[in-house]
């Protein structure tokens, strides 16, 4: 069934007012919506309005071309935000295509955390978002079934992404993917070694056939040895534009610290279907990374070892 099939023209008008609803939901959640945040809204509403998706163009596309007058219908509306965007998820309940619909309640989540971040703190310092606009995030994606505030949605400016490598294939299996965002969205692309203090080095066998206790490698050597990996990685899967960057440190904590220092808008990552990728990415790195960033991340799944 095609959109206009299950979607009434009073549906239309619910889902075209859905973007405000979201502004007046987050934005408001501190009082008032001020010059800034309606500016952010009314640029992702234009952004939107031309994507690929037909849900998303049609519900934006509509609003962009005649804001002035749904802005008017919204403050004539005597509902609160969160019944809006309550009635929105009802609507969308009723698209015949669930990805469509996901696909839209994403886009409006997204635009909720871009208003979120539009004003606020101080300067450049502090977190731009109150508890308030936190709490109020929280609630939009609970009416709208989204399940996750870490979202790699349609509206989202992918201009900065970093890729975290251990020097393994399986964490390499990353790269084809953030390459083809880069090339997209014409993203700037960060690789990312984080290195423990020190590591074990290969063991040596001693004269009589018995491996010698491994000698442990020096911050320094470490450092230069994933310095050279990050380099042939550039020349081989990206361009000298690529940035090569090595940290030491807890792994999942300095990624998530150099994502948001280097204003990255995606991370891109591996893990396979269980223990998660070797070396640097095993055990907990890839859900500890989507756990505690509000940056969004792309995991890239690697099929397990068959060994």
């Amino acid at each position: 069934m095609t959109l206009e099939e299950t979607l009434t023209p009073e549906d239309w008008h619910e889902l075209e007012l859905a973007p405000l609803w979201v502004l007046a939901a987050v934005a408001g959640a501190d009082g008032k919506i001020d010059k800034a945040e309606r500016a952010t809204l009314k640029a992702a509403v234009d952004r939107c309005a031309t994507h690929s998706e037909p849900l998303v163009s049609r519900v934006f596309g509509g609003l962009s071309r005649d804001f002035d007058a749904r802005w008017a219908s919204y403050l004539q509306d005597p509902r609160f935000a969160m019944h809006g965007v309550r009635a929105v998820g009802v609507v969308l309940g009723r698209v015949a295509d669930p990805a469509q619909a996901l696909h839209l309640k994403q886009t409006l989540v997204q635009l909720g955390v871009e208003v979120a971040d539009a004003s606020g703190g101080f300067g450049a310092l502090g977190r731009k978002r109150s508890s308030a606009e936190r709490e109020a995030l929280k609630k939009v994606s609970q009416e709208l079934r989204v399940t996750t505030r870490r979202l790699i949605a349609a509206s989202q400016p992918f201009d900065s992404i970093l890729v975290p490598l251990d020097g393994s294939p399986q964490a390499e299996a990353a790269l084809p993917q953030a390459r083809a965002i880069a090339e997209a969205f014409g993203s700037k692309v960060t690789l990312l070694d984080v290195v423990p203090l020190e590591r074990p080095g290969a063991g040596a066998y001693a004269a009589e056939g018995f491996v010698a206790p491994p000698l442990a490698l020096s911050a320094e050597e470490l450092g230069r040895r994933a310095s050279a990996y990050l380099d042939g990685v550039r020349s081989t899967y990206g361009s000298d534009g690529w940035r090569a960057i090595v940290k030491q440190g807890e792994a999942a904590k300095v990624i998530v610290a150099e994502a948001e220092a280097s204003g990255a808008t995606l991370i891109v990552m591996a893990t396979s279907g269980s223990a998660g990728v070797k070396r640097v990415f095993e055990g907990k790195v890839t859900e500890d990374v989507i756990r505690t960033s509000d940056i969004p991340v792309l995991v890239v799944r690697v099929a397990d070892d068959e060994f």
